[in-house]
């Protein structure tokens, strides 16, 4: 009998070898989750390297509008009759800014430029045409406007980011300097022409990064679209292959657990003792909960492409199911009732059954003292609920909420996967699973399913 012992051993750690496959289904999952992540790292170095190209191309191109402005006002400025040191200071601060965007532009033929280095030419740009407005007649100089291109450059380049709002601070900052601080010049005489040649370079380096950017945006939409789709095909297929694996691993587990099966059951017609027939009572109690275990497991792991939607009676399979459990309801003192009329609704006949199969033996399981497993429909308009109710034990709020996980329950030596199962069959079209229950009083599971076109609440029986 000692070998029968190790056999018994082996029967009660087949819990084990189901939580092992079911760790094993983890790690792909986690491979899953660490790819998509992955993908996502990726999403955000394309968008970033998208922006880089057009800021990039937007700074090569500013030196030649820039040059059109600092001609056109500085003439201006000239005709304008403006003393001496306003001409000295403005033009000074022109030419150095138009030398540096120049060799800006030159540096970046090589490269591309960086947020950080983008963020900090504006700026420097913002104060020097700030610096030059404060010649001019401060707030009422006419090269005010210049002063808004720096900011709408880095709002179309960094919209909500960080590097946008210090933007914005350091134009609200200009501005308030400005206003308070008294000007280092007066107006220009002709500061009506210079304030429409400033509008004219502030719009045309604004058009030029909206339009650069937002081309940019695009790009990187459609590039971080196609990368979705498949990152998205690539998490399917490795789903597939995780149920497929999972399937597999049970179907394993399954055949020599039915062996093992047959000869303890065979040990226990003879037994040599009272002790070792107790000893295979509890090793066949395991081996049946391993079985139940492994077949709710392999109802909920077969794809879907296994599932065929079909009319389903479902009078003919209350009566069906109130014959299987029948032997079973009576040792527990359980009576069975079918409420009124059953119409037909559309669903995989097989899936179904296995659901409404798994809810009946837990509400008989929740009825130690008897009472009464009720199975009823009632229709909405183009929906059935197809309901469980029974008068058992009831659950708690808690346990309500936490009904339906994967291998959890508060019965002992439940799994959890007849609900995750009843689920997936409800929302396979459309539909949901819905629980009602009260402590003491009993619960009611509703599967919500769509109901089958052309028949009537008592179709023929085929």
């Amino acid at each position: 009998m000692h070998g029968l012992d190790r056999r018994t051993r082996k029967s009660v750690g087949f819990p084990t070898a189901v939580a092992g496959s079911t760790t094993l289904v983890s790690r792909f999952s986690s491979g899953s989750l660490r790819c998509m992540l992955a993908e996502m790292e990726a999403h955000h170095r394309l968008r970033a390297e998208q922006l880089r190209a057009a800021s990039t191309a937007f700074l090569r191109v500013r030196p030649a509008v820039v040059a059109c402005g600092v001609l056109a006002n500085g003439t201006l400025l000239a005709n304008g009759g403006a003393p001496r040191q306003q001409l000295l200071a403005v033009g000074t601060i022109m030419g150095i800014g138009l030398a540096a965007f120049t060799l800006e532009s030159l540096a970046l033929r090589r490269r591309l430029v960086s947020e950080r280095w983008l963020l900090t030419s504006l700026l420097l740009t913002l104060a020097a045409l700030a610096f030059a407005s404060a010649w001019t007649g401060g707030i009422a100089s006419p090269l005010l406007p210049a002063c808004s291109a720096p900011v709408v450059v880095a709002l179309a380049a960094f919209g909500r980011a960080r590097q946008a709002r210090i933007m914005i601070a350091a134009g609200a900052g200009v501005a308030a300097i400005l206003l308070v601080a008294p000007p280092l010049g007066p107006v220009p005489g002709t500061a009506p022409q210079i304030t429409a040649v400033s509008w004219l370079i502030a719009l045309a380096l604004a058009w030029l990064a909206i339009v650069g950017l937002g081309d940019a945006h695009v790009r990187a939409g459609a590039a971080l679209d196609a990368l979705r789709r498949g990152a998205i095909a690539e998490a399917a297929a490795r789903a597939r292959e995780t149920e497929a694996l999972g399937a597999k691993v049970a179907h394993e587990i399954r055949n020599p657990l039915t062996s093992i099966k047959a000869m303890v059951q065979l040990a226990a017609s003879a037994p040599a003792n009272e002790r070792e027939q107790q000893r295979m009572r509890v090793a066949l109690s395991e081996i049946d909960r391993v079985e139940r275990t492994l077949s709710d497991y392999l109802s909920l792991a077969r794809p879907l492409a296994d599932v065929s939607p079909e009319l389903v009676d479902l009078a003919a399979l209350f009566d069906d199911l109130a014959l299987v459990f029948e032997s079973r309801a009576a040792e527990s003192g359980v009576a069975i009732r079918i409420d009124g009329a059953s119409p037909w609704v559309l669903a995989d006949p097989r899936r179904l059954r296995e659901a409404l199969t798994n809810l009946c033996a837990n509400a008989i399981e929740a009825m130690p003292k008897g009472g009464t497993l009720t199975l009823a429909s009632v229709r909405d308009n183009s929906c059935v609920a197809v309901l469980v109710r029974d008068t058992g034990i009831g659950m708690s709020a808690d346990a309500v909420a936490r009904a339906g996980e994967p291998f959890r329950s508060d019965r002992a030596g439940g799994t959890g996967l007849g609900l995750v199962l009843a689920r997936s069959v409800a929302r396979m079209y459309g539909g949901e699973l819905t629980i009602s229950s009260t402590p003491g009083h009993g619960t009611v599971i509703g599967i919500s399913l769509p109901l089958g076109s052309g028949h009537g609440e008592n179709p023929p029986r085929r």
